[in-house]
């Protein structure tokens, strides 16, 4: 015995296909939250950075954002390193001049070192600023997605 859709079927489609577009965008959200924390807190705490702190700009100044549409919708980090009052400002500046030029994607991780001479502490001085948390994030970002899906997708099948 078979079940057989014949009026309608275009209807069900498009609504199984949003259905899955909102649990996709929702497990990338959460993927991207957490993996956004766990950079910003291995950046500031120097497991995935190496350089030295003179003023603590820098590294108030590292943060993230995790970013649907060009919104802003969680951020990490920013926070305020050897009394430093300027570069948690500047980071969450640049973050929202980012996140609108990321407007055209559905979710996006932003992570930012706000202070423009942070490229010259890896450029010039071979230090590690962000570098290595953008190598970590690639080797590791699709799998975490796919597994926060796979859970969602457990979760609607129990309800």
């Amino acid at each position: 015995m078979g079940i057989i859709l014949k009026k309608g079927s275009a209807g069900i489609a498009a609504a199984l296909r949003r259905k899955v577009g909102k649990i996709v965008v929702s497990a990338a959200t959460e993927a991207f939250g957490e993996m956004g924390e766990e950079l910003v807190n291995g950046i500031v705490s120097g497991d995935l950075s190496s350089w030295d702190d003179q003023s603590g700009a820098l590294r108030s100044s590292i943060g993230c954002g995790v970013v649907c549409s060009g919104q802003i919708i969680k951020t990490f980090g920013f926070k305020s390193v050897l009394n430093d009052q300027t570069g948690a400002v500047e980071g969450k500046a640049y973050l929202a001049k980012l996140a609108q030029q990321w407007s055209r994607y559905a979710c996006a991780l932003i992570i930012v070192a706000g202070k423009e001479y942070a490229v010259y502490v890896e450029a010039i001085d071979g230090k590690v600023v962000l570098s290595s948390a953008r190598l970590r994030a690639k080797h590791i970002m699709v799998d975490r997605i796919k597994e926060k899906i796979r859970e969602k997708l457990e979760h609607e099948n129990r309800r």
